[in-house]
């Protein structure tokens, strides 16, 4: 009996035969938590990955929370039996309007706000929380707002020198929780900010995301959030939120270890009292792909990209919608065909991934170069 075979064979019998991998082409499928936004889930090859860190940072304002709460509430939708957990270190979350604008259910959420507590105390807490059977998925707001045990109890005039301790402290948190969270199959999501810094002989100041090394290394996701955009109806360029009727976040996938999405960019709509606007999102990269055509200054015809060929009404002509609202109310009348719609471009776009770097409908507002190369 060959070395290769006795080993295999020990490892299997140690421990579970999933673990072993023979042949030099498998590739792990991982399952994925998807939001049904299209501008979203696209970027991402599906969605969320179960049993992975992920992390969500961008500037302040940017939508961090809104965007944290819209993926508990698929996690909630899709796993009924599991309590959440949102660990407000801010203490700046509005539970009634994060309800109001994703549908969170409150009754299966664990809020807790640690006031008092130091950055290890809340970790460990952390780490206890995502022992228990019944905990799914927990988001940590934020890494920025986490204080170290030495500094809550030093003066203001000491200066301890201790910046980069709870650096230190999420790299064994970081690695204690990417096994139990691997194991669990739930999610962990960091919430943190982006910060520019100045870098001798680079003239666009570096962007780098707070919380050191770990927050980077440990997470298979890493979404940096742009300047959000308000909207009313369709116009998503509002500089000014007074009479918006929702508002747009807007991301870059900057790492991601479970698709092959390069420096895709992507999106996902959110109306005040509605949530997730599904069909103004689908109806913009529709157009993108070529699914909807302009016939004339105000009417729109659909396209099948399969077969290239206009959809047809009832009596057999080409079916010609006026406006994007016309195109919307026609998907809401028409809930069956509007899923065969999303799943065509969710298939063309799985068949052609060089067309994903087309979705990047996102104006270029940070440096090509988000981190500082060693």
């Amino acid at each position: 009996m060959s070395t290769v075979l006795k080993i295999t064979q020990k490892l299997a019998k140690e421990f579970n035969d999933e673990n072993l991998a023979m042949f030099a082409n498998l590739q792990p499928e991982y399952k994925k938590m998807s939001t049904g936004a299209l501008g979203f889930d696209m970027p991402l090859g599906g969605g969320i990955p179960y049993g992975n860190l992920i992390c969500l940072a961008g500037p302040f304002a940017s939508g961090k929370t809104t965007m944290a709460s819209a993926l508990l509430k698929k996690y909630q939708d899709e796993n009924p039996d599991k309590i959440c957990v949102y660990v407000d270190v801010e203490r700046g979350f509005n539970a009634q309007f994060q309800q109001s604008i994703t549908g969170l259910d409150l009754s299966k959420l664990m809020y807790i706000c640690p006031n008092g507590l130091s950055a290890e105390q809340i970790l460990e807490t952390i780490i206890e929380l995502q022992q228990s059977d019944d905990i799914g998925m927990i988001i940590l707001d934020s890494v920025p707002a986490l204080t170290p045990g030495e500094v809550m109890e030093a003066g203001m005039e000491k200066d301890l020198g201790l910046r980069a301790t709870v650096a230190k402290k999420l790299y064994s948190f970081g690695a204690r929780m990417v096994d139990l969270v691997r194991q669990k199959g739930n999610i962990f999501c960091y919430i943190s900010q982006t910060r520019t810094k100045p870098v001798p002989g680079v003239r666009v100041p570096v962007i780098d995301i707070a919380g050191g090394d770990a927050v980077k290394y440990y997470p298979s996701l890493i979404l940096t959030l742009q300047k959000r955009y308000w909207t009313k109806g369709d116009n998503v360029e509002l500089s000014n939120p007074e009479n918006c009727d929702g508002f747009r976040v807007r991301f870059s996938v900057f790492k991601s270890r479970i698709a092959d999405v390069r420096k895709a960019k992507g999106f996902i709509t959110f109306r005040y009292g509605k949530g997730i606007d599904y069909d103004f999102d689908a109806i913009e990269i529709a157009k993108t792909f070529g699914y909807i055509k302009q016939v004339s200054a105000r009417k729109y015809s659909l396209v099948d990209l399969r077969t290239g060929e206009t959809y047809k009404d009832e009596d057999g002509k080409d079916l010609e919608l006026v406006g994007e609202p016309g195109i919307r109310r026609y998907l809401a009348e028409n809930p069956d065909f509007s899923r065969e719609y999303i799943d065509m471009i969710l298939e063309y776009v799985k068949d052609n991934p060089q067309d994903t770097e087309s979705l990047s409908l996102i104006p270029d507002e940070e440096p090509e170069e988000l981190y500082e190369e060693e």
